[in-house]
């Protein structure tokens, strides 16, 4: 074996040297690797210098009150796992309306841009034929109506000029009654009376019921004949109003000569049997009166009944006449609208409103979003600051979460 010279000898160990140095640099450099730093899209902060380990804060991106919580202290969660979530009542409420709100306006702006189909002008015109059939119906209703309330109620105004009839020949009775007391057997000579100012009172009461009556007969004959018996309501009611203010005059004259007949004085040809006559006669014209004055008053009552309710009944029957025309009209402005070519300015404000309802949907997602916390790495459930129920915030985490990166 050739020996060798001494410079190899120290080439070789210089080699040597390097080897193991570069050996020890090497070993140096392994246990000293810098601790790594992780970015969580969630907000949370990684904590610590170890090398194999993170710890994360986790918090909502909003306020509220934690309404649901998924995990215990000491739980395994992997990536994406929800965590926990705030009351999101208000905010599904929200997501739900934009969502019906976009279906709504998106099918919108596909119907305007397609067209009406067949089957819709079909429909629109049965509604115009349905609608036309029934303002026919409507109209023939009205007329019937009024052609009953006419008949009813001047059948009741007939009946009321009957009334007024018989107590005005009853009242012509009593001024008879009355007259002929005065002027007892054809003279006023024979009704001889110890007080003549009651006497007076009862000849001017006599003479203000006569002209009342006769007034109240005017008008009676006038609501009976008048235009050859086609009379009018307020001819009905003038007649009925002034027989009502003459009775009571009738009335007044028959007490007072009632009273008067207590003064009377007896003589031959007025003697005590021809007085309780007169008395008996005279009440009994007075009781009739008073009757006759109920009697008119009820007829005036149950006419004005009758009008009323015949009015009402009138009144329903032109209404449907008249919503009967406006949803005759409608539907058929509905079905000229359908026929009309569509404006280019139509389709732009509904893709504006679809595009203005995309963008609030999407807010509304984000919002709700946020309710919910999700694990951004998988590890282990450290802490748990918050209860159910509790309001949240932003200086306390409410979740911490460790993961260990030698087991991945």
């Amino acid at each position: 074996m050739e020996k060798l010279s001494k410079s190899q000898i120290l080439l070789l160990i210089t080699i040597v040297i390097l080897i193991i140095t570069v050996y020890f640099i090497y070993l140096s450099k392994d246990e000293n690797i810098e601790p790594e730093i992780l970015n969580v899209n969630s907000g949370g902060t990684v904590l610590g210098t170890s090398t194999t380990t993170a710890t994360i804060d986790l918090n909502f991106a909003m306020s509220g009150t934690l309404s649901i919580l998924n995990v215990t202290v000491g739980d395994d969660v992997k990536v994406d796992q929800i965590l926990a979530q705030l009351n999101a009542t208000d905010l599904i409420l929200n997501l739900n309306q934009q969502k019906s709100n976009l279906a709504e306006a998106q099918t919108d702006l596909d119907k305007l841009k397609a067209g009406p189909t067949d089957e819709e002008i079909a429909a629109l015109q049965l509604a115009i034929n349905q609608a036309e059939a029934d303002l026919v119906i409507a109209q023939k209703n009205l007329n019937s109506a009024a052609s009953t309330t006419s008949k009813i109620i001047d059948d009741q105004q007939s009946a009321v000029l009957v009334v007024v009839k018989e107590v005005l020949a009853a009242a012509n009775i009593s001024l008879q009654e009355i007259f002929d007391t005065l002027n007892y057997k054809g003279s006023s000579s024979n009704f001889l009376t110890t007080n003549t100012e009651l006497l007076k009172q009862v000849e001017a009461g006599y003479n203000l019921a006569l002209t009342k009556i006769d007034e109240a007969e005017l008008a009676y004959n006038l609501a009976k004949f008048n235009l050859d018996g086609d009379f009018t309501d307020n001819q009905i009611d003038q007649s009925v109003t002034l027989t009502l203010i003459a009775l009571p005059e009738v009335a007044k004259t028959l007490t007072d000569l009632i009273e008067l007949l207590n003064f009377v004085t007896l003589t031959s040809v007025l003697n005590q049997t021809d007085l309780v006559i007169l008395n008996t006669t005279i009440n009994a014209e007075q009781l009739g009166t008073d009757l006759s004055i109920t009697d008119l008053q009820t007829s005036q009552n149950d006419l004005a009944e009758i009008r009323a309710t015949q009015e009402i009944k009138l009144t329903a029957a032109s209404d449907q006449v008249s919503v009967s025309e406006k949803k005759f009209i409608e539907s058929e402005s509905e079905l000229e609208l359908k026929l009309a070519p569509v404006s280019q300015e139509d389709i732009v404000l509904l893709q504006a409103k679809v595009s203005k309802i995309r963008a609030d949907l999407a807010r509304a997602q984000t919002r709700y979003n946020q309710s919910i916390l999700r694990s951004p790495i998988a590890g282990e459930i450290r802490a748990i600051n918050f209860n159910i129920g509790e309001q949240i915030n932003s200086e306390q985490p409410v979740i911490i979460i460790s993961t260990d990166y030698s087991k991945n």
